[in-house]
């Protein structure tokens, strides 16, 4: 089964064991010394002296507050240590769906980067992928961190269509709230770690350009090449990307995994390390098409036959 786009009934019970797996998982991930600081200050604390303008919040979609608010109630190590064991659950769900030797594929997945940056800083990203797993049901957890789950809604058209119901929505609510969002980010540029366009430049921003069109409808491809548009991403971003772990088998699942390790290079070296950390999301794209390439190959043709017809047409 695909871990998005297999039977929705499929999906959602997987999703429910990652929820009950995560309940189980808790009081072990609990025993953990994981500081879990963007949890206790931005998450725990509504408002936050420590935060930007006092409300962490504004940095994320209105209702994140309240998809979170069932776990800031309760005390702070074990809402965090629950999000996180639903982190762990989570990958190893979505990466072992459909995988072959999916027991490989969940290991491997569990073992890189971006997961363990998470446990140790307590960030949501894991409850954004769970929102992935019975997505478009999931839609308001998958876009609670949408720098890259935004970019599998163009996967199917209804899924746009429910993008754009929840977008209006959420403004009639709650004002126009992507320009406080964009404003609350500003800062964020300037973290040492911080990668994209906006602060490695263009170059990034053409090659998504390159290789968006022709992702095609599988929503891994989409959101690696997507993750390319974005101006402002962390390396732990892409956990939405794991899932790809499970869809190749051999040199090519081990390709991925020693990629994704490129992504621990960023915090400790940043600079030189931040570009090849996207070799990451490119090698995604890559491998899980067995013709990547093919829309390059058909858009030539057609280029090559429209220019011969207007050639004869001159000649003639």
């Amino acid at each position: 089964m695909e871990w998005m786009t297999g039977p929705v009934n499929r999906r959602m019970l997987a999703a429910l064991v990652v929820l009950v797996g995560g309940a189980i998982l808790t009081p072990l991930v609990m025993q953990l010394p994981l500081l879990g600081w963007d949890w206790q200050v931005c998450f725990e604390a509504r408002d936050s002296l420590l935060a930007p303008a006092g409300n962490c919040y504004d940095q994320y979609p209105p209702w994140t507050y309240w998809i979170l608010r069932p776990l800031t109630i309760l005390p702070w190590r074990v809402g965090l240590a629950f999000q996180l064991a639903m982190l762990l659950m989570t990958v190893a769900v979505s990466v072992s769906q459909g995988a072959c030797r999916y027991m490989e594929a969940a290991l491997l997945a569990l073992l890189t980067p971006p997961v363990w940056m998470l446990m140790w800083l307590g960030q949501i990203d894991g409850l954004a992928m769970w929102g992935l797993m019975f997505f478009p049901l999931g839609m308001l957890w998958a876009l609670t961190k949408p720098n890259i789950t935004v970019w599998a809604i163009f996967a199917r058209w209804q899924w746009v269509v429910w993008a754009a119901v929840l977008g209006i929505v959420s403004v009639l609510v709650w004002g126009w709230w992507p320009g406080r969002l964009f404003a609350a980010r500003g800062m964020c540029y300037t973290h040492p770690s911080a990668m994209g366009w906006g602060n490695l430049g263009w170059p990034i921003l053409a090659l998504g350009l390159l290789m968006f069109p022709f992702s095609g409808r599988d929503p891994l491809r989409l959101m690696a090449s997507g993750a390319l548009f974005m101006p402002f991403l962390m390396p732990y971003h892409f956990l939405m990307l794991l899932p790809a772990l499970g869809k190749v088998s051999g040199w090519r699942r081990w390709l991925l995994w020693l990629l994704a390790w490129t992504t621990a290079a960023v915090p400790a070296a940043g600079g030189v390390a931040r570009y090849v950390a996207f070799s990451f999301p490119v090698a995604v794209w890559v491998v899980v098409s067995p013709r990547p390439f093919r829309g390059y190959s058909i858009l030539a043709w057609k280029v090559r036959v429209l220019s011969e017809t207007w050639i004869n047409g001159i000649l003639r």
